[in-house]
């Protein structure tokens, strides 16, 4: 299989992944950003990341939503089905400024994600 044979199959299974997520949303009744919480709070526990029982949070650091958080060890995330341009790494950026600031430390950078 050439590398563009694997662009095609990489984008149809994209695009499928997203059609099953928004399907399952609609089915469970949680929205995508629930789901994708929840699922990376599992997976960062199971690393070793998060302590037993730790879940990741939305909330609004000095006027910024943050969809993805914890605060020790410091995570800083966003969830966005499909993006479009570098403005989404620059709003994650922004945010990952505004928790280290507020909270004085790095965000946690792993090679997980």
């Amino acid at each position: 299989m050439g590398q563009n044979d694997l662009r095609v199959a990489f984008r149809r299974l994209e695009g499928s992944m997203l059609v099953g997520f928004d399907s399952l949303r609609k089915f469970a009744g949680v929205t995508f950003e629930e789901f994708a919480r929840d699922m990376l709070s599992g997976f960062l526990v199971r690393e070793g990341v998060l302590p037993a029982g730790g879940r990741l949070e939305r909330v609004v650091l000095d006027g910024e939503e943050v969809s993805l958080f914890y605060e020790k060890p410091l995570v800083v995330g966003g969830v966005t089905p499909h993006a479009e341009s570098s403005d989404e790494v620059d709003k994650l950026l922004r945010k990952a400024q505004v928790a280290k600031e507020k909270y004085g430390e790095e965000p946690c950078s792993s090679s997980l994600f």
